[in-house]
């Protein structure tokens, strides 16, 4: 006899992400699986596919909650607008919103460390453990959609407008690897200015930096912006 079904979990949802051909494919929540609509054995009607969604949302949410304090949850709803509210379900749940989730994970504040804790009285190697603690969830999107470029706009209206996940993605796929380039001081900093800086990180965020020593890593707390937008 089978026992009850485990609640999915996020990664549930990164795993059917990397099947996604398109970006707008829709995930659905279907018989304790993440499915792209595509894959769907059926085609549920209009009143049935509003009812998928709410559920897709919630079970969403849910699998979100387990990762990630309520204030972290409130903090990623505003900063990516996005809603978790089960009951606007005729918007269907795309591969960008569990790639909010993941940019979001990478995207640690001193806040987001284990018991509040002040990086000011850690040691780097203490800090380290706290921050990999609250990076829960590791998915960028599919590798071949990864921005590759020197942390320059990608499209023109990036120039007017701020694309809050858009920059928050560049500068966590950035921060990445940093313990590699201790050896190679000048390119962390080209890193750091071209790449990181400009993507307007806020206040309290956390951004790994090298020590000299091969295989450490140190970190940079952003304490106040001194030039608004």
């Amino acid at each position: 006899m089978a026992g009850p079904l485990r609640p999915l979990t996020i990664d549930s949802f990164g795993v059917a992400c990397n099947q996604a051909l398109k970006p707008r494919e829709e995930l659905l929540v279907y018989e304790n699986r993440v499915w792209l609509r595509r894959e769907l054995h059926f085609l549920p009607n209009d009143a049935n596919l509003i009812d998928l969604r709410q559920a897709t949302w919630r079970i969403f949410q849910q699998a979100v909650s387990e990762i990630f304090t309520d204030r972290r949850v409130r903090a990623i709803s505003e900063r990516y607008n996005i809603s978790f509210d089960s009951q606007e379900g005729r918007r269907p749940l795309l591969p960008i919103d569990i790639v909010a989730i993941g940019v979001a994970s990478g995207n640690v504040h001193e806040s987001d460390l284990l018991g509040g804790a002040s990086v000011e009285s850690k040691a780097p190697l203490e800090i380290k453990q706290l921050y990999l603690k609250a990076q829960p969830f590791h998915y960028l999107g599919p590798s071949k959609q990864l921005p590759n470029e020197m942390g320059i706009p990608r499209a023109p209206y990036q120039f007017v407008f701020v694309d809050k996940l858009t920059q928050d993605t560049r500068r966590v796929l950035f921060s990445q690897g940093i313990e590699n380039l201790n050896q190679h001081r000048h390119s962390y900093l080209q890193r750091l200015t071209m790449v990181i800086i400009s993507c307007e990180p806020e206040v309290g965020v956390l951004i790994p930096a090298p020590t000299g020593i091969p295989g450490s890593v140190d970190y940079y707390k952003v304490h106040r912006v001194i030039e608004g937008k």
